[in-house]
């Protein structure tokens, strides 16, 4: 370009050529400058790879830029302009950088605060479902409470009734034993005056009845393999007025009052005839009577409980001892032994209500006769048959083991109505 500027003829200036010879040749300084930079601007790239697509865009821009400088060394006009160009896309890229960081930064942030806010929302619920099991807990213990407290003043009215009912009950029996004399069943009515013929119409009512009362709908049908001997007074009635004297056996009654027998008393004789259908055998000094049965048969025709289907002998002598109640329990004892060896091939279970412990004659029974206390279910004579002694003369008729706790009461010496009332109640 040089030689074609010059007018023809003209010969080109030495200098002039080498300068432009010098020009056109490659500066070794720059090339190895330029290779220098390449080889620095791949390992940067390499190097900012591993740290992320930012810093990788960044590196491969500067050695894109390297490529693409021109081998000769450019006018400083030109490396102003790229130095500003690479500052430029420094700043670019550290602003990526930047950007980046400080998303990742809130990022971090906020999921703290979700794991802060969780964990504090799980400590509350925490907080909340104790103090509602507390609070439960505390309602279940009050209303425990409640039903405790409630339970204790029943039983304490219960206990205050029975107290006052038993007290009332001893002070009657002790003012009639004392006015009686010397009787374990003191306040009989008078003797029947009544003809014959009147006492045989009132016989043949009475079996009238009682074989009506057979047929009642609501029981079950009589199982004569189980007999129950019954005792009247201080099991269905209290014991303290109305019986017979068990020293010098009352022969009849009349105008006979049957307001006093106990309703619960009565209801537990028909739970043992629910249970069991066993025949009823009339042991009590009532049998002697003809009156005082036929006042029994209309009671228990009323209550809806069946007659007594036989009665115990009544023609056994009694033995006067010094201890009558010893006496009366060991007449008694053998009135049953003998019922039960004449029926002794139909009678698989048997047992005995009264309030008198009949056990005592066990002691100085014959060979012959049966034992009494395993079959016995004592009474206490002011309160009468209970439901827990219905309960155990079924068990006891149904055959099953029963373990009886007898306490031993003390008996007063014979002398006041009161001290035999008291000796006759026996052991509980």
């Amino acid at each position: 370009g040089m030689l074609a500027g010059m007018p023809p003829g003209a010969m080109p200036d030495p200098s002039a050529m080498a300068a432009v010879a010098a020009a056109a040749l490659p500066d070794p300084v720059a090339e190895a400058k330029k290779k220098a930079e390449i080889a620095a601007a791949r390992a940067e790239r390499a190097k900012q790879l591993k740290r992320g697509p930012g810093v990788a865009a960044l590196v491969q821009g500067a050695l894109k830029r390297a490529l693409t400088q021109p081998s000769v060394r450019p006018k400083p006009e030109e490396e102003g302009k790229a130095k500003k160009k690479e500052v430029d896309d420094d700043s670019d890229a550290e602003s990526e950088e930047t950007a980046r960081k400080k998303k990742e930064e809130q990022a971090r942030i906020e999921a703290e605060k979700r794991r802060e806010q969780e964990e504090r929302e799980a400590r509350e619920r925490e907080v909340a479902e104790r103090e509602a099991r507390e609070r439960r807990e505390k309602a279940r213990l009050e209303a425990m409470e409640a039903e405790r407290a409630l339970q204790r003043k029943e039983a304490e009215t219960r206990e205050q009734r029975i107290k006052a009912s038993v007290e009332a009950a001893k002070r009657q029996q002790a003012e009639r034993a004392a006015a009686a004399g010397d009787n374990l069943y003191a306040n009989m009515p008078g003797p029947n005056l009544e003809d014959p013929g009147a006492t045989e119409a009132r016989k043949e009512e009475a079996a009238a009845r009682e074989k009506a009362n057979k047929d009642l709908a609501s029981l079950p049908p009589e199982d004569r393999s189980k007999v129950l001997f019954l005792d009247i007074d201080g099991v269905l009635r209290p014991a303290r007025a109305g019986g017979f004297d068990i020293i010098t056996d009352g022969d009849a009654a009349k105008n006979v009052d049957t307001s006093d027998f106990f309703p619960s008393a009565v209801k537990a004789l028909r739970h043992i005839i629910e249970r069991t259908s066993a025949k009823i055998v009339l042991s009590s000094e009532w049998r002697r009577s003809d009156a005082l049965c036929n006042a029994l048969s209309e009671l228990f025709e009323k209550n809806r409980v069946r007659a007594w289907s036989s009665k115990t002998k009544s023609d056994v002598e009694l033995d006067k001892k010094a201890d009558p109640v010893r006496g009366f329990a060991e007449r008694r004892a053998r009135e049953i032994t003998m019922w039960l060896q004449e029926h002794e091939r139909e009678v698989s279970g048997w047992a005995v209500l009264d309030d008198i412990n009949l056990g005592i004659a066990d002691e100085s029974r014959k060979t012959s006769a049966r034992q009494i206390q395993p079959h016995l279910v004592q009474t206490w004579p002011l309160c009468g048959l209970t439901m827990g002694n219905a309960k155990t003369a079924v068990r006891i008729l149904n055959g099953e083991m029963i373990n009886k706790v007898v306490v031993e009461r003390q008996v007063a010496p014979v002398g006041s109505g009161a001290a035999a009332a008291v000796a006759a109640a026996g052991k509980k």
